[in-house]
């Protein structure tokens, strides 16, 4: 389960937007069907518009709020 909740958006151009979002990913183990500790994290993501539709042409994530890495993009 996620949760997303936008921040902020910058808008570059009329077709080209930046969105900085706050996330909570939670849920169920799909094995063991324990449940998940919950974690909060925050992106940003380059938007582009096509034909009046949005999507997410390209995205950073950043590590939950609260920990910390020594190999950041690893999970522990």
């Amino acid at each position: 389960m996620i949760t997303i909740s936008i921040d902020s958006m910058r808008l570059l151009r009329p077709d080209i937007a930046l969105i900085n979002v706050d996330t909570i990913t939670a849920g169920i183990h799909s094995e063991t069907n324990e449940a998940l500790e919950q974690r909060e994290a925050r992106g940003t993501w380059l938007v582009t518009r096509d034909d009046g539709e949005w999507e997410i042409a390209a995205l950073r994530a950043h590590s939950p709020i609260g920990e910390l890495r020594e190999k950041p993009g690893t999970d522990r």
